[in-house]
Order: C-alpha cells, then structure tokens, then sequence
C-alpha cells in the first residue's frame, strides 16, 4: 500500500501500459509542456516516440483520428478537456459509440477517452463545467467518473479489454489529492456501483469526488447518531441499478448528490431509478437532490462557493428527510 497522488497513479499507469503494449498509443496536446491534464509531461522523452502523438489544436480531427486507429486494432488513449469534448461528440456518439453495433466483425481495439473535468479556481465557466450527463444518453459508451485513483486505474487497465469506447471522467479537484493504493492488475467491472460506507439510515448516491465529501458529513453525522450509507456509482452509464435498490431498501431513505446541473443531470436518472423501481415502496421520506441549480460556475472562488454544493447544506438534506 503506498500514499500517492491521483495524478501520479495515472501517469504511472499510462506509462506502464504504453511500454507492454506495443498497440497502445497516446494522442494529446502540448506533451512538451504540460498536457492535457498535466499528467503527460515527459512522455515525450520517456516513451517511443511510434507510441507517442502529439497533436495541434484540432480536437474534432485527432478524435477521429484516434476514432480510426481503434478500428485498426489499436489501444488508443485520447486526451481531452471538457470544454473540448463538446466540440467532439459528434465522431464520439455517431461513429465511435456505434460501430461495435453496426459491424459484427469488426476488430475493434479500444478507445479510452480521458476527459479532465471540473471546477477550478479563476478560471472561465466553459472550464469548469460538468457535462458528464450529455455522453450518458448514447448506447455504445462506457462513462465512468472515479472518486479514487484505485478506481480510476483499475477503469484505465479495463478499458484495454472493452471493446466499446470508455470514458473516463478525472475530477480535477483530485488531481491533486493523496490517496492509499495498491497496485493490481484488477480491472473495473463496469456498471459496478461499490458501497463505500455501510449504514442503515439514509442512502447517500453520489459519484466523483462529492464521495469523499459525503463521507467526511457522514462521519459527522454519525455523532449525531445517523448511520449513513454511501453508494459510489463510479459507472455513471450504464448506472448499477441493484446496488441502489438494495442500499434504498435496507434504508428507507436516499439523498443523491452530484455538482451537475438539476435539469437533465445524472441525479435526475437515479431519482427515476428509484421512483420507477421496485424499491420505490420502501421509501420512508422524499428523494432529496443536492446539485447546481441549473447555472454556470463563476470564475471567482467566493461566488463559486456559494452555488456548489457544500458540506453543511449535504448535512441539513439528511438531517431533514432521516427526520421526515
């Protein structure tokens, strides 16, 4: 077990697998300096340069591109910014997403989109988006948005195996952030929800680094003598629908949190699963849903704070329906 950055852990794992896998190839921008996620610095020098492709400023064309090596038979791992991936989802969702459906003997390699995510101090809204619901609409996708870098490297190892385009959403606010990992050549089971804290009183659904939040109020809370359960998505499409049943009808009660916007968001979905599934009965209180209320994160901090979901406002939604 070491202690080690999400950041870190990635680049250690792209760089392992780039230098097995003779078919693994890394597309991004700027590898001279920073890269896309400032995860790639150095690989320009430290990896083969045939494994290596650093691209100008064209996202729609190097993600088809990446598009075309994958149907060659290639592991390809794409780099992108959230703002970017907008302006490429069209080779994404109407090519990529589609042609393990529409060519059975197609040798398809695989595609690992890494998409950098989030909010980050001063900088524009259209950086700071959260956008992960809008590739959750399209069948042919495997989206994952990690709250750990256990999960975010296992979802790095299993994308080598799909043979269905992943993405993988890096919360940028973990860049930084130090967790405990041992390395494993596990793969994620993907649509495979994990039940990070077991408890009997409410049911916490949430993904991404608003897991680690719910688990600092739930611990909180638990002086309090409310005995939270947290259920990590970590595969926001396809959603692990058992695990929320099972979780909602041990507890009666299910708080959803998420930083994306309400309307269309991913906290809408599980609301339906929950509403529309069979553990809808066992409800003891409403569903309650913590998210941004439809608007753009602002490039002060200050103003940021006061929109994002915080700690104390998470605590008061379970305080509120655990007392229904």
């Amino acid at each position: 077990m070491i202690d080690i950055t999400f950041n870190q852990a990635i680049k250690d794992t792209i760089s392992y697998e780039l230098r097995r896998n003779r078919n693994c190839v890394l597309i991004s921008q700027d590898l001279e300096y920073l890269g896309e996620h400032k995860v790639s610095r150095g690989y320009d020098v430290m990896l083969p340069h045939n494994r290596i492709i650093d691209v100008p400023c064209s996202e729609d064309t190097y993600t088809t591109m990446a598009i075309g090596l994958a149907m060659s038979g290639f592991n390809v791992i794409l780099e992108l910014k959230a703002s970017e991936l907008l302006r490429c989802i069209d080779p994404i969702v109407n090519y990529a997403a589609k042609l393990n459906l529409v060519y059975d003997d197609l040798k398809f390699g695989s595609l690992l989109i890494r998409v950098s995510i989030g909010y980050e101090p001063f900088v524009s809204p259209q950086e700071s988006e959260y956008i992960e619901s809008a590739l959750c609409h399209y069948p042919g996708l495997k989206v994952v948005f990690p709250s750990n870098t256990t999960d975010a490297v296992k979802c790095i190892k299993g994308a080598f195996l799909e043979k269905q385009p992943v993405i993988l959403f890096e919360e940028k606010v973990l860049k930084k952030k130090r967790f405990n990992y041992e390395a494993t050549e596990e793969v994620l089971e993907f649509s495979s929800a994990n039940v990070a804290r077991a408890g009997e009183d409410v049911s916490i659904i949430t993904y991404g680094d608003m897991v680690n939040t719910a688990m600092r109020v739930a611990n909180e809370l638990q002086g309090e003598g409310i005995n939270a359960e947290i259920v990590d998505l970590r595969t926001i499409y396809p959603i692990d629908k058992e695990t929320i049943f099972e979780s909602v009808e041990k507890t009666g009660r299910a708080v959803i949190l998420h930083k994306g916007n309400k309307s269309g968001g991913i906290g809408c979905e599980v609301c339906a699963i929950i509403s529309q599934g069979e553990c809808f009965d066992y409800l003891q209180s409403p569903i309650k849903e913590i998210c941004l209320n439809d608007t753009f994160i602002p490039y002060s901090d200050k103003k940021a704070s006061e929109i994002l979901p915080s700690e104390e406002e998470i605590a008061k939604a379970i305080r509120d329906i655990v007392n229904y």
